[in-house]
């Protein structure tokens, strides 16, 4: 039963990671996008929440799209995937990596579905952790310059990010 409440939890987490984009508008212009981060690029499983286990990893695919963009796909190998499309962006000097819902197995989302987010990210060897922007801290309404102003005014704020989601490279 552990198991499988530790499964769950973490699928839910990680389709809330991947799957949640909340905001209309992106926070930075895909104009402002750095060259693509090899260190992203590759297999990452996602590691259970500390005591839980995985009947299967669910697994995210990264891939250089373009020189500054990147495809995303999650979960991989299990109906239902997403895919998003990905670049990295720096604010006050911090690297970032904005998502935009693109599409699923079936095809194209529509245009009013492809919603956006924003994650901190930190690599450490083979393993990385993740965190998507707290809507809570920088409101969905507003547009553009409201959601930026939001951000600045909370940067040193440990509630600018929600909960810290970890993953692994195969094998390590």
């Amino acid at each position: 039963m552990k198991k499988s409440i530790a499964s769950v939890l973490t699928v839910a987490a990680l389709a809330a990671l991947f799957g949640g984009c909340n905001y209309e508008v992106p926070l930075v212009d895909s104009g402002a996008a750095k060259p693509v981060d090899d260190a992203l690029l590759g297999v990452w499983h996602a590691v259970p929440a500390e005591g839980g286990e995985q009947a299967t990893p669910q697994v995210a695919l990264v891939q250089k799209f373009s020189a500054n963009a990147y495809l995303i796909q999650y979960p991989v190998q299990v109906k239902d995937s997403l895919y998003f499309r990905g670049y990295r962006v720096e604010i006050a000097g911090k690297p970032y990596l904005q998502i935009q819902l693109i599409g699923t197995e079936k095809g194209p989302v529509k245009e009013v579905d492809r919603k956006y987010d924003l994650a901190w990210y930190a690599i450490d060897g083979d393993g990385m952790e993740m965190r998507l922007l707290n809507t809570k801290v920088v409101p969905r309404t507003g547009g553009a310059d409201a959601m930026m102003k939001a951000f600045l005014e909370n940067k040193a704020s440990p509630e600018l990010f929600g909960d810290v989601f970890r993953f692994k490279r195969p094998g390590q």
